[in-house]
């Protein structure tokens, strides 16, 4: 009875090993117990390493678990940043006159947006004039700055930038794209 209850353990773990030399005695009590105590503990330790990797996930307790997440989605939001570029220059430009106001691609862009910071994603969107930040932005021309503006600050913005905390520490995801006034 117990060596049936040891095999069907290991035919359910798909280790059965009939392949072994039939034995033609039957095993003695204590060896059916040792085999059934070997393969309890084995399962025990399964079990164990899996509830350990479970909790790992739960609790943070893995040091890398955001990493790997975030490595999975690098190409995804690269995508969906291609998408908010296209989408937020359509804005500007709406705004600027040279488009007709459309409120699909605003309503768009908002959606977006919101999904983007709910997943932890914060969006580094610079304003003309304000002092040029080098950890979220990228400079990519410079722009004479008229006796009336600021050297050093935001001329134009071409596109925005992202970033996400992980474990406390902040990742810049994409830089953000602006064109600076700088004094001659």
């Amino acid at each position: 009875m117990i060596d049936d209850q040891s095999s069907s353990a290991e035919s359910i773990r798909g280790k059965n090993r009939s392949s072994k030399k039939e034995v033609s005695s039957t095993p003695s009590a204590a060896e059916a117990f040792r085999r059934l105590e070997n393969v309890i503990w084995k399962v025990h330790d399964k079990i164990e390493s899996i509830v350990g990797q479970i909790k790992s996930e739960e609790n943070g307790a893995d040091d890398n678990i955001d990493v790997y997440r975030l490595e999975g989605k690098l190409s995804l939001l690269d995508s969906i940043f291609n998408i908010h570029d296209l989408l937020y220059k359509r804005v500007v430009s709406m705004e600027a006159g040279e488009w007709a106001p459309d409120p699909f691609i605003m309503d768009l862009l908002n959606h977006i947006e919101s999904e983007l910071e709910r997943q932890g994603v914060f969006i580094v969107r610079p304003e003309p004039g304000v002092a040029i930040d080098l950890k979220y932005m990228h400079t990519q021309k410079d722009v004479p700055a008229r006796f009336w503006r600021k050297s050093n600050t935001v001329a134009k913005v071409h596109s925005c930038g992202f970033a996400t905390t992980i474990q406390g520490v902040e990742k810049i995801l994409k830089m953000a794209v602006v064109d600076v006034f700088r004094k001659k």
